[in-house]
Parts: structure tokens; C-alpha cells; sequence
């Protein structure tokens, strides 16, 4: 579920993710044991970008559903995407086509560069 941040192109006060999925998401199924089980679920859905490639993984599946859904909001108030549906389509494309992947790469090694110049 995604609060409004008071910018009217978020729309609704309160929106649901059943409003574009068929199902529904506990947050328990978002929860990760620690930093490494953090990193092992971001190159999961950074590699295997359509829930189909999940296969059962329930839990998988709803932190796709969550990326995505708060990527379409950031797309909607960056006025890349008209509405959430769009943003959704723009964000699951950019994990299909690898952009998501180099976009992480280059934070990381900008990241890294800033702290080695420290």
C-alpha cells in the first residue's frame, strides 16, 4: 500500500496493490532474514524480473509486486509515467531490458569511488 504524499499525482489517499494484482500480500511475505538475504532477494528480481520465473515462491513474488509498485510511484511523481498502470509496465521493462541492473551498477561504483576518496 502506498500513502499519499500530499502531490495530487499520486492520486487516491490510500492505494492498493489488489487494484493491479489479483493478489494479496501479507507484509510478512516482504520480511528478510538480514543484509545478505536483502541482497540475494535484490539480484532475484533484478535477474528474474516476471513473477512467472518466481514459479511458487509466494514471497518472491510479493516483493516484485512491491518494487514495482513503489518504482511506478516514483515514475508517476517524475512525470515519466501517466499513472500507476504505466509506471508499473516502465518498471517492470527496465528489470526486463537489464537498465535496472546498470542503473544499481553505477550507483555502486559511485558509491564506492565517493567513500575510497574519503
Amino acid at each position: 500500500m502506498i500513502i499519499r504524499t500530499g502531490n495530487p499525482k499520486l492520486g487516491p489517499n490510500l492505494l492498493s496493490g489488489k487494484e493491479f494484482w489479483s493478489r494479496y500480500h501479507p507484509m510478512e511475505q516482504l520480511i528478510t532474514k538480514d543484509p545478505k538475504d536483502s541482497l540475494k532477494t535484490l539480484d532475484l528480481l533484478l535477474d528474474h524480473c516476471n513473477d512467472q520465473n518466481f514459479g511458487d515462491d509466494i514471497n518472491q513474488i510479493a516483493k516484485l509486486d512491491f518494487v514495482l509498485i513503489n518504482a511506478s510511484a516514483l515514475l508517476v511523481l517524475g512525470s515519466s509515467g501517466k499513472n500507476y498502470k504505466q509506471g508499473i509496465e516502465l518498471a517492470r521493462e527496465s528489470l526486463r531490458s537489464g537498465r535496472a541492473r546498470e542503473a544499481i551498477e553505477k550507483f555502486k561504483d559511485k558509491s564506492l569511488t565517493v567513500l575510497s576518496n574519503s
